[in-house]
């Protein structure tokens, strides 16, 4: 019947399956001392909703709430460093970070570096648009992996770097927009950097480029082996845009 709890100042470690079965759980407040966990220690309690995590941590592993469908959010403390197993939740839906944190920031809930020019995760309860911001230049590979509730994703035209497998797992998604003139190349073949991403498995997706780019487009995209030719986006996937601002 335990729907909250409040970890006392100085408590070091909580150890294996401490709260296991506390499926009325709902409120975790941690304290700021860095704590130990161990295995499963909040192992089947589904109703887990809100968490404070200590103001002192460095890192934070997420894996910890992995069993809880009711978390949608979570906020990074200031000194934290780093973020372990972003993926682990299933239903999270957004991420907040101190604004006093020098190593993160987040933007419409997605998990950035400060500087932002690194995509780091987009939480995979993400239901609808991802607009990935000007000045991001790397999207880390895996960042939308198995977001599968994603319908639309665009790409600012400070793009470098994004891997040919990033949409593989999106399986709702329809469109991503391009705002680069230059396509980025997001794999190799044989050598030479190749424009290319393969096809979400429930889904075909339609690239949307500046017109006058649609050629450049079309030209980056090589031969591909017969036998994954069907798993890739191709060149009657991508449509140019004249009017490119709106949609």
């Amino acid at each position: 019947g335990i729907t909250g709890v409040v970890i006392p100042s100085g408590v070091e470690e909580i150890e294996d399956f401490a709260f296991d079965g506390c499926s009325s759980l709902s409120k975790i407040i941690f304290p700021s001392n860095t704590v130990v966990m161990g295995e499963g220690v909040f192992f089947r309690c589904p109703s887990v909703k809100t968490v404070t995590l200590g103001g002192d941590w460095s890192a934070v592993d997420l894996r910890i709430f992995e069993w809880s469908d009711s978390l949608k959010s979570v906020r990074i403390p200031a000194k934290v460093r780093t973020v372990k197993n972003f993926k682990a939740l299933k239903k999270l839906e957004s991420v907040e970070i101190d604004p006093n944190n020098s190593n993160f920031t987040s933007v419409d809930g997605l998990l950035y570096n400060k500087d932002l020019t690194v995509l780091y995760g987009c939480p995979r309860g993400r239901v609808g648009e991802v607009v990935i911001p000007e000045g991001v230049e790397s999207v880390l590979e895996g960042a939308l992996k198995d977001c599968k509730q994603i319908t639309y994703v665009e790409l600012p035209s400070t793009i470098i770097k994004i891997s040919c497998m990033e949409f593989a797992g999106m399986d709702s998604l329809e469109q991503v927009y391009m705002r680069a003139y230059d396509p980025v190349m997001t794999s190799e073949i044989d050598g030479a950097g190749v424009f290319l991403f393969k096809k979400p498995k429930n889904s075909d997706v339609t690239l949307l480029v500046p017109k006058s780019a649609l050629k450049a487009y079309k030209d980056a995209i090589r031969y591909v082996p017969a036998e994954y030719a069907d798993e890739m986006l191709g060149k009657k996937n991508i449509k140019g845009v004249k009017l490119f601002e709106k949609k």
